[in-house]
């Protein structure tokens, strides 16, 4: 199951020891968010008409939406940041989601 959403094992283990550490963790949108209609919708056609500056961060080895679903993301004002990482980058790699968000205030003067 790691390879799912980790690019290590070990990362899953560091996150589920995370979590466990976390007293009444509320669960209840992951436990209906498959249900909702509007989740299973592909919105990448509207991304062109979005002018707000985005950086969108992915994992290279994120499986859970696939590694390379960016490449029909058409925002206009895009940082893209491939990161070797998976569906976690704040565990996994968080330096280098730190670089991302820097360049992106950077580029964008923010």
């Amino acid at each position: 199951m790691w390879k799912m959403g980790f690019a290590y094992a070990a990362n899953e283990q560091l996150m589920n020891e995370t979590y466990q550490e976390i007293e009444d963790w509320n669960s209840d949108f992951s436990a209906v968010a498959f249900s909702i209609l509007d989740y299973w919708q592909d919105y990448r056609h509207a991304t062109s008409h979005i002018q707000v500056p985005v950086l969108f961060f992915y994992g290279q080895t994120d499986w859970m939406v696939g590694p390379t679903h960016f490449k029909d993301i058409a925002f206009p004002n895009m940082l893209l940041w491939g990161s070797d990482v998976g569906h976690m980058p704040f565990l996994e790699h968080p330096s280098d989601l730190e670089r991302a968000i820097q360049e992106y205030r950077r580029k964008y003067g923010l």
